[in-house]
C-alpha cells in the first residue's frame, strides 16, 4: 500500500505511522529532558505540491514545515498494534547510534521497534547526546517481519507515556533517549527495507507559497491527549 498522509500523520503500509511534533530547540548538548510538544505540525504527501523536491538521495515523499528557530521530533504508532523496525538516516549518518550509516539492521540494535519505542527525538552523536531534526532531510526505513503472524502488542501511542507527568519531575539522563530493545532480533525482520519515506522540512514562508496556508500557531506544550 502507497504512503499516504490523513489527520497530518504519516502512514506507511498497514502496520505503522508517524506524526512530526513541534518543539523549542535547545543547543546541541543541551537536550536532557523529553521535549514538550507545541502541536503536531501539518504533512503533505510532495506529489500534491507543485514543486518537486529532488535531493542528491531521491524524492522527497512527504513535507513538513519547520522554522529555524524550532525543531521536530517524532512520535510514533502502531497502525494494527503491529510491530515494524525502523531505521532513520540523516545524510550518511544513523540517527539512532550516530554512526555510519547502512542499510541492513545491525546488532548491537542500531534501529527502533515502534510501537514499543513510542519516540525518537533526534540525530544521535558519538559522545551520546543527540541534536533535534530540523531543517536536514530524513529518510524512515520501515521493515516488516518475514512472516507477519506476530501477535499483537499493547496498541500505543507517544502521548501515553507523558500521561499525567510533571515536567518538573523528569529525570535528566541517557533513559530518555533509550532504545527500547527488541525481543525478536535482527533475523525476525526483512532482508531489505518495505517501504521508505523521505522527509523534506522547508521553513514557514515556503510552505505557505506551497500550500496557501500559514504555519499554526504555537501551543503552550503538552505531554497529553491532542493527539487525533
Amino acid at each position: 500500500m502507497p504512503t499516504r498522509v490523513e489527520n497530518n500523520r504519516v502512514h506507511v503500509g498497514e502496520r505503522f505511522s508517524v506524526s512530526f511534533q513541534r518543539t523549542d530547540r535547545v543547543a546541541e548538548g543541551n537536550l536532557r529532558v523529553r521535549p514538550v510538544s507545541r502541536g503536531q505540525l501539518p504533512v503533505r504527501l510532495a506529489t500534491t505540491l507543485s514543486e518537486t523536491f529532488d535531493r542528491l538521495d531521491g524524492t522527497a515523499t512527504v513535507v513538513v514545515p519547520c522554522d529555524q528557530r524550532e525543531a521536530v521530533w517524532l512520535g510514533f504508532c502502531g497502525e494494527n498494534s503491529r510491530r515494524v523496525a525502523l531505521k532513520i538516516r540523516q545524510g550518511e549518518v544513523n540517527a539512532v547510534t550516530g554512526r555510519a550509516w547502512g542499510d541492513a539492521l545491525q546488532t548491537p540494535q542500531d534501529y527502533l521497534v515502534p510501537p514499543d519505542q513510542t519516540s525518537w527525538y533526534g540525530i544521535a552523536s558519538g559522545d551520546g547526546q543527540i541534536r533535534f531534526f530540523s531543517m536536514d532531510t530524513i529518510e524512515l526505513l520501515v521493515y516488516e517481519p518475514k512472516e507477519p503472524v506476530d501477535p499483537p502488542t499493547q496498541r500505543s501511542n507517544w502521548n501515553r507515556e507523558f500521561l499525567s507527568v510533571d515536567e518538573n519531575q523528569l529525570q535528566p539522563g541517557p533513559q530518555i533517549f533509550e532504545v527500547v530493545p527488541d525481543l525478536h532480533g535482527v533475523q525476525f525482520w526483512s532482508n531489505e527495507p518495505t517501504d521508505r519515506v523521505l522527509v523534506c522540512f522547508v521553513d514557514s514562508e515556503r510552505w505557505k507559497l506551497l500550500t496557501g496556508e500559514t504555519l499554526p500557531s504555537r501551543i503552550s506544550g503538552y505531554r497529553g491527549t491532542l493527539l487525533p
